[in-house]
């Protein structure tokens, strides 16, 4: 396990998009994309799956440690996970004898998203939902970075089973927040191992 674990390299095609219009329309056009939207399920390894918005594809050029990538360059949509087993976070994370499984969630979240908001002088890291998901816990979070000029919107999603730790990293730019927020959070959630996929439709 090597930390830190990645910078992400981002993808944007600005020029291909029409510029949104106003606060009413955007509103309109973020539910109507939330209404409609279509998802893939796609397995992570052999071990679990997670549901893709239908208009991604499947890209190697993100991320060198994840073991799914998917984007859609022209809504400037992205999506990793990494997979990391139990044995080495817990490894790594221990100190002091310490084996509280919220802890070590939350550090582990943390250690994830400190390489993309550190030295940020305002990244408004908030946590959404920790708990149950899909018969593993999980800690969702979302914040704002400046990566290359450019004002991001991500939201994380760490899932804990008895084996791994999946962390799912989606992001968009900062101005379509409104309008993938809720597609992105459906991704995130979607985590499932096989014992638990019928409780993920």
């Amino acid at each position: 396990m090597r930390f830190p674990l990645f910078l992400l390299i981002i993808f944007f095609f600005a020029s291909c998009n029409l510029p949104l219009s106003n606060d009413a329309s955007n509103k309109s056009l973020a539910k109507e994309i939330a209404e409609k939207a279509l998802f893939d399920r796609v397995l992570i390894d052999s071990t679990a799956e997670l549901q893709i918005y239908a208009s991604m594809t499947k890209t190697d050029e993100l991320n060198d440690e994840a073991s799914v990538q998917f984007a859609d360059n022209f809504k400037e949509l992205y999506l990793i996970v990494i997979k990391e087993t139990e044995e080495n976070v817990t490894n790594f994370l221990t100190l002091d004898g310490e084996t509280d499984t919220a802890s070590f969630l939350r550090r582990y979240a943390d250690s994830m998203a400190r390489p993309l908001i550190e030295g940020q002088p305002k990244h408004e890291y908030s946590i959404k939902f920790t708990g149950k998901n899909n018969g593993m816990t999980m800690l969702r979070s979302d914040f704002f970075a400046r990566q290359e000029n450019i004002d991001v919107y991500y939201q994380m999603a760490v899932h804990k089973s008895a084996d791994y730790y999946y962390t799912v990293i989606t992001w968009t730019l900062k101005s379509r927040k409104e309008l993938y927020e809720k597609v992105m959070e459906t991704m995130c959630r979607s985590v499932t191992e096989p014992d638990h996929v019928e409780s993920s439709q």
